[in-house]
């Protein structure tokens, strides 16, 4: 590779990124546990060498990364190259740094990102897919982000899903409006494996603050 050599840390970047669909520089020094002046270096290197891009969506807030076709083929990534849709993007970013939270809360646990479970599965008649899971030693728990609240009656079906789904130990909604999750609350008070809670939004994740 011109200009340097890709590093087993440098494809677990792009693995990082294929399976979060983009990170910011300050969520992949948190998720890779590395010094930030590191991942300054490395993915400057891994954007020469096309192996990763970079794009600032939002004037005045930092750029996000995202792996290529290239750099996922490099790294032997069943998933594709990432790809920044505006209507999702606030979700995708707040959702990266909730799952480094719960994972850094739940030593020992691992991630399965809502790109990794849409390759897998079979929508069937659910046609739902949750956020992430957090895997757990004794069992997985479903997460779900809500920055924008469902109606009644979408989060009721939704809810119903979850109720018949045997895959799920738990299942844990964030939201970060209080007047919706009382409303949320109320819902869910038929299914005791089914909790919500509120979520303060890190202002590095959101996109728009």
């Amino acid at each position: 590779m011109i200009g340097g050599t890709v590093t087993a840390a440098d494809l677990e970047i792009i693995r990082f990124l294929a399976r979060m669909r983009l990170a910011t520089a300050l969520q992949l020094s948190r998720a890779m546990a590395m010094r930030p002046d590191r991942v300054y270096r490395r993915t400057r290197f891994l954007h020469g060498a096309g192996l990763i891009r970079y794009e600032r969506v939002v004037a005045g807030r930092p750029g996000i990364y995202l792996a290529t076709r290239r750099g996922v083929s490099l790294a032997g990534c069943p998933l594709g190259a990432g790809r920044i849709g505006l209507t999702t993007y606030r979700h995708d970013l707040a959702m990266v740094s909730l799952s480094l939270e719960l994972l850094a809360s739940h030593p020992g646990s691992r991630w399965r990102s809502e790109r990794e479970i849409r390759s897998s599965v079979d929508l069937g008649e659910s046609g739902h897919v949750s956020d992430g899971v957090l895997i757990r030693s004794t069992d997985s728990v479903a997460v779900e982000l809500e920055l924008t609240p469902k109606g009644l009656r979408r989060l009721g079906r939704i809810l119903r899903y979850y109720a018949r789904c045997r895959e799920y130990g738990e299942v844990w909604y964030f939201l970060t409006d209080a007047t919706a999750l009382t409303r949320y609350q109320r819902l869910m008070r038929p299914y005791p494996h089914i909790r919500a809670r509120l979520w303060d939004l890190p202002r590095e994740a959101d996109a728009f603050a």
